[in-house]
């Protein structure tokens, strides 16, 4: 006897690198920031559906060539090793500055005055973690190998 428990795959929308390992998912209730082609603002809208070439939202709908730049900062596949090295070198930046004012301050009984040398070197990790977090990709422009597309299971 077989019994079914009602899982349905659903449709998402997916964007792929191509060449690339890569990739974004939309699903159904996903808020997206995206940009159409030929405007200089983003938009955002709840995705409620999605069709063979389009993008359902709760007031319109989007197709799918018409969309230039999607927005995946807040789409996180897994974590990635620019941002393991951007969370790294700030909380070492931090720990250096923080270990050396316990090492003065605490251990020598001195005044709480920090070495320049060591105020250079969490400096620089803070500078080393602002900048890999500024060059970050941030935005999934389709076109250029990269696409767009919207995958129907099978049966849906």
């Amino acid at each position: 006897m077989l019994i079914q428990l009602g899982v349905v795959a659903q449709p998402y929308l997916y964007l792929n690198q191509i060449g690339k390992r890569r990739n974004y998912k939309f699903h159904e209730k996903e808020t997206i920031r995206f940009k159409l082609k030929g405007d200089d603002t983003f938009s955002v809208g709840l995705i409620t559906g999605f069709g063979d070439s389009y993008i359902s939202f709760d007031r319109n709908i989007i197709a799918l060539d018409s969309i230039e730049v999607i927005d995946i900062r807040n789409k996180k596949r897994r974590l990635s090793f620019p941002t393991a090295m951007v969370r790294t070198a700030a909380f070492a930046g931090y720990a250096y500055l923080v270990i050396d004012w316990f090492n003065v301050s605490v251990v020598d009984g001195d005044d709480a005055d920090v070495n320049t040398e060591v105020l250079a070197g969490a400096t620089g990790l803070l500078g080393l973690s602002f900048g890999l977090q500024a060059i970050q990709r941030k935005y999934f422009r389709v076109g250029r190998g990269n696409s767009i597309t919207v995958i129907q299971p099978p049966g849906y």
